[in-house]
């Protein structure tokens, strides 16, 4: 994925890039998960700038991504890919 503000690249890890204000953390194991829905972002490792998880963006983000191999000993012969739900756009709310 790539950031909408620095087009950087964004690895799409959970626990790297999705922030949340700091009062939702209610202590080591405790959240108050409305305040984590309302306040969650993606933010880029690269300029920390802050992106709201929506569709339009999420979007965006997947238009400008690229392949980039991080097993410099790969022969190239071989390709995986790793991607998870936060390249997805979010679900449709009723």
């Amino acid at each position: 994925m790539r950031c909408l503000t620095c087009n950087g690249l964004i690895p799409p890890k959970f626990k790297d890039v999705i922030k949340w204000e700091s009062k939702a953390e209610k202590s080591e194991l405790e959240y108050d998960y409305a305040l984590v829905r309302k306040t969650a972002r993606m933010q880029c490792p690269t300029c920390k700038s802050l992106h709201d998880y929506t569709k339009d963006n999420i979007t965006e983000m997947n238009r400008l991504d690229e392949y980039v191999s991080v097993n410099p000993s790969s022969d190239g012969r071989v390709r995986s890919f790793d991607f998870n739900k936060l390249s997805l756009p979010p679900p449709i709310s009723h």
